[in-house]
């Protein structure tokens, strides 16, 4: 079935991915993090606090006043567009309690900001250092490149590698001497991006915070850093970590303005609807409760899976960036993963390889609900799966098919051991006969009952088989 049927044809379908998150069990959760006491550390989250001693600036009418002073004409259309929108929040907007607290904040997983020493171990690393380390593994891959770099126009250009590494420390010249190559900085910034450095492994951790409230894929969690060289007026668009949880620090001068916005179904169709990557697709976008935060190397941020992110680089450097898989962010991952099978099936192996991770994850966890919005989550993905099993289909899923199949096969014996494995019941065969109905519908009861002595044949019978079983050419 073609991309651009889907599209015209299977719009309820895609929106019907974009469901509500429950509300999270720590809605409060405090806009600062630093261990023990936030005053301690330098960093306070008292809402009259503009900003830090390091010049960070924290209430949006002081992140606007930064993005008067850039000098770059993509900034002041920026700017433009920014003071033009709906209203923006701060990251104390998100703390406040009372009237002034933004309904949609009690409802799911909130950004939090940290103190940068609860992510390095045991100490910083250094620009040089990062810079070091980022050669190395560049000339390590040099013949199969896992990293990518982008213009501004969001264009490819692998053979800008030192171009964006030079422009990361330019500086507005003071006199004619380097006035092209600045020129050329504000006109097409090159950002390199997700340059995986191994050897960061050894300096940053996970801020402690997060382990006791998420189960992460391997514990301790895999750390898999990445870097990214941003230089001034670097624009990366409107995106999501693919249902990963998002951790990030600048280093050194790197200084960025970050554009959020929660995971609420109306934005996340909204991202869906502006399509691929492009500078102006930002000021395209009718996206609700934008959030403006400025981090610095003195505070890391974290995202929640899910959540939409745009970044400005106001002074070029590095970025360091961890994302961990959560099994509480399951629903997140297979609503990602479900999208982009319909909108862009042909580029799915990242999300394919993060749901299978998360689905492992998710259904070893002690808590019901978690496994509940895993199978849930199957019943909405596996006719969609069934939808392109064959031709296009089979390269979605590839040799993954048999690591995906064996996460559901290994859960399911673990569930047998529970009870009879009886057969399933005649109602429940009935609810997939019509393949475009169980596609099509969007508020369907609950198939499977976890508690039912037969759920593990039910399951491998009506949503595993139809998806996995091979399909025989005629003639």
């Amino acid at each position: 079935m073609r991309v651009d049927y889907l599209r015209r044809h299977c719009l309820t379908v895609h929106a019907s991915v974009f469901r509500p998150l429950r509300p999270h069990p720590n809605p409060t959760a405090i806009a600062v993090e630093s261990g023990p006491s936030s005053q301690a550390n330098g960093i306070s989250s008292s809402t009259n606090e503009t900003s830090n001693s390091n010049g960070r600036r924290t209430t949006v009418a002081d992140i606007l006043s930064v993005l008067d002073q850039q000098e770059n004409p993509w900034n002041r259309i920026l700017l433009k567009w920014i003071r033009e929108r709906k209203q923006w929040y701060s990251m104390d907007d998100l703390t406040t309690t009372g009237d002034a607290r933004p309904s949609w904040a009690d409802s799911r997983p909130l950004p939090r900001l940290f103190n940068a020493e609860v992510i390095w171990h045991p100490r910083p690393a250094t620009n040089a250092e990062l810079w070091e380390a980022a050669m190395t593994e560049i000339r390590r891959g040099a013949m199969n490149p896992t990293y990518q770099v982008y213009n501004l126009m969001g264009e490819r250009c692998k053979d800008e590698v030192a171009t964006a590494f030079r422009q990361i420390h330019l500086r507005r010249p003071e006199d004619e001497e380097g006035e092209d190559e600045w020129i050329d900085l504000q006109r097409n910034p090159i950002t390199l991006f997700n340059l995986a450095v191994p050897t960061l492994k050894q300096s940053v951790q996970i801020p402690t915070y997060l382990e006791p409230e998420l189960q992460f894929d391997q514990h301790p969690p895999a750390l898999r850093p990445s870097v990214n060289a941003t230089p001034k007026f670097a624009l990366v668009d409107v995106h999501i970590d693919l249902g990963m949880e998002v951790v990030s620090l600048c280093v050194g001068r790197c200084r960025k303005i970050w554009f959020l916005w929660p995971p609420t179904s109306g934005n996340l169709w909204e991202m869906t609807r502006l399509g691929h990557r492009h500078p102006d697709r930002l000021i395209q976008t009718n996206l609700d409760h934008g959030v403006l935060v400025e981090t610095d190397r003195t505070v890391g941020i974290h995202l929640p899976a899910g959540w939409l992110h745009a970044t400005l680089t106001i002074e070029g450097g590095f970025l360091i960036g961890i994302t961990p898989i959560a099994a509480e962010s399951i629903d997140i991952i297979t609503n990602y993963f479900s999208s982009e099978l319909l909108m862009s099936p042909s580029d799915t192996d990242e999300s394919l390889n993060v749901y299978i991770r998360g689905l492992r994850t998710a259904l070893r966890s002690a808590k019901p609900q978690i496994i509940r919005d895993a199978v849930d989550g199957w019943s909405r993905l596996g006719p969609r799966l069934q939808v392109f099993k064959t031709g296009r289909g089979n390269k979605i899923l590839g040799d993954k098919g048999k690591e995906l199949r064996a996460v559901w096969e290994d859960f399911l014996l673990r569930r047998s051991a529970l009870g009879e494995d009886l057969a399933p019941r005649e109602e429940e065969e009935e609810d997939v006969t019509n393949l475009l109905e169980s596609i099509m519908a969007t508020t369907k009861e609950r198939c499977c009952d976890l508690d039912d002595p037969g759920f593990p044949k039910h399951f491998r019978t009506v949503h595993l088989a139809p998806v996995f079983s091979v399909s025989r050419s005629r003639g």
